[in-house]
């Protein structure tokens, strides 16, 4: 029983590729074919001039749309129009006056920008020193007032190499 189904299965596909393979090669098929290529030619001679952004005009698309299928029913059979997905119900046709429009989204304004984090300057250190003051390692020149040394931005202590100097 089961070598006659796989065997009518195999057979019921060969004659489908061989009716398929018949219409394709069709005198009715070339025809359609040539039709609507010379169509589409048409169409692109007539928008040579506009923008490609631009759609065809309404006459043509619908030329172009009944040649399409006129060709799709000569070289594949069937009725032409398209078929929806497997698994998925043909879609209803939109009646306009029940269908809610939908909400229209609020426009937020942009979000300010902030600006990235500046990195602390390093640390301030003595690179040399002399009888009346010291160098430092931002490059400023640091008067000796007693302990301390007197710097652009204030009276700076020192700690060993470090500096502590007001900001």
């Amino acid at each position: 029983m089961r070598r006659q189904t796989l065997l009518m299965a195999v057979l019921a596909v060969a004659a489908g590729t061989a009716a398929s393979r018949e219409l394709i090669e069709s005198e009715r098929c070339r025809a359609a074919l040539g039709a609507l290529q010379d169509a589409q030619a048409e169409a692109v001679t007539k928008r040579a001039g506009a923008s490609p952004a631009k759609p065809l005009d309404g006459e043509t698309a619908k030329r172009l749309e009944a040649l399409r299928r006129q060709a799709a029913r000569a070289c594949l059979g069937g009725t032409g129009d398209p078929t929806p997905h497997a698994g998925q119900p043909a879609p209803a046709p939109l009646d306009r006056r029940s269908t809610p429009r939908p909400l229209a989204s609020p426009v937020l304004p942009p979000a300010p920008m902030t600006p990235a984090p500046v990195p602390p300057a390093p640390p301030l250190t003595v690179l040399s020193c002399d009888s009346s003051g010291c160098w430092a390692s931002d490059g400023s020149r640091l008067q000796q007032l007693g302990p301390h040394l007197l710097g652009p931005r204030g009276l700076c202590t020192q700690q060993g190499l470090m500096l502590n100097c007001p900001p």
